[in-house]
């Protein structure tokens, strides 16, 4: 695969991304050959870069191809947040998706727990005063 065909994968399967194919990168390995394609797409809300999405796309002679997907989140130097792979792109992207909602679902608990302790705690006027004892 060249890198016009997969940018013609990475627009087919996620058209909301803005996407730039790196440079083909060739390392060869003293056992196999090796062919990586990288590309990153941006989703931006005016000069603020709202997602950053990174796919790799590995080749090695006799091996089936590998895809790599990680996302970032706001800014132009945030960290990566979650990582996904598998054998297609289509299957890279769903475990990234997997990981996203996973994590969704966590906090969604924790701030859940978080409301319902704050809707049982005791009213105030019913609190006496250390003071007021006195």
């Amino acid at each position: 695969m060249n890198s016009a065909e997969f940018r013609k994968e990475l627009v087919k399967l996620m058209p909301g991304y803005k996407w730039k194919v790196h440079q083909p990168e060739r390392c060869i390995d003293a056992i196999a050959g090796r062919k990586v394609l990288k590309a990153t797409g941006t989703q931006s809300s005016g000069f603020n870069r709202t997602s950053t999405l990174q796919v790799e796309r590995e080749c090695r002679s006799g091996e089936p191809v590998f895809y790599g997907a990680k996302i970032a989140d706001y800014g132009r130097g945030a960290p990566w947040s979650f990582f996904g792979h598998g054998n297609t792109l289509a299957q890279a992207l769903r475990d990234l998706q997997r990981q996203c909602d996973i994590e969704a679902s966590r906090c969604k608990a924790m701030a859940e727990r978080i409301n319902s302790a704050r809707a049982t705690a005791p009213k105030s006027n019913s609190i006496k005063s250390v003071r007021s004892n006195t």
